[in-house]
């Protein structure tokens, strides 16, 4: 299934400029981005993990036509994890850090400029990718005696994920956006992220 939704993905991101191509000659553009990414882990048997405020970063370049876009972009997001954690008898979560390395395909349409604010053009977006997470952890064990044990894990997985976007785009200059987005990426059924970023477009 998940093979079949990114085939037709792919399918779309080689069509769109074809079918966009009669509406008005596309514009290339490249971008860049940042902001906080805040990571929301869900209870799993009575242990709640929480992850402390990271960041997002990430660059890309696509097509914009009149009222649509497509790109391709990679991204990195890191958070750290809330330290000295019970997480069973004797057992502390001492610390720990995530990091995810997406590319993804993004597909966006532009509403016009008049539907909210002259100038402030708003957006929809949704994209779908491939992920690398890696996560770093340290747990520690106390035993009869109050010795401390320290065990340290690395954990990698790899997979398709999804993101959908939503902001507002505020022209610079003729060949310069700045743009305002929230981006929510679905990890699984216990991970999500939320993050609030400035994108700055150059087109060509």
């Amino acid at each position: 299934m998940k093979s079949l939704i990114l085939s037709i993905l792919c399918t779309a991101f080689f069509v769109l400029p074809g079918f966009c191509q009669s509406e008005t000659k596309p514009d290339f553009y490249v971008h860049a981005f940042g902001g906080p990414n805040y990571l929301n882990i869900k209870q799993q048997d009575d242990v709640k993990i929480k992850a402390l405020p990271g960041y997002l970063v990430g660059v890309g370049l696509g097509l914009k036509f009149q009222s649509t876009r497509a790109e391709i972009e990679g991204s990195f997001r890191y958070n750290d994890y809330q330290e000295d954690v019970p997480i069973g008898q004797n057992v502390f979560f001492d610390r720990g850090k995530t990091e995810k390395i997406a590319f993804f395909f993004n597909f966006y349409y532009d509403f016009p400029n008049d539907l909210l604010i002259a100038y402030m053009k708003p957006y929809i977006g949704a994209g779908f990718g491939h992920k690398v997470d890696t996560e770093k952890v340290k747990i520690i064990f106390f035993d009869w005696g109050n010795v401390i044990i320290e065990d340290r894990y690395t954990y990698k997985s790899y997979g398709m994920t999804l993101q959908f976007i939503t902001g507002l785009s505020l022209p610079m200059s003729e060949h310069t956006v700045t743009r305002m987005e929230y981006r929510y990426l679905k990890d699984d059924d216990y991970t999500s992220n939320h993050s609030f970023v400035l994108n700055l477009d150059r087109l060509f």
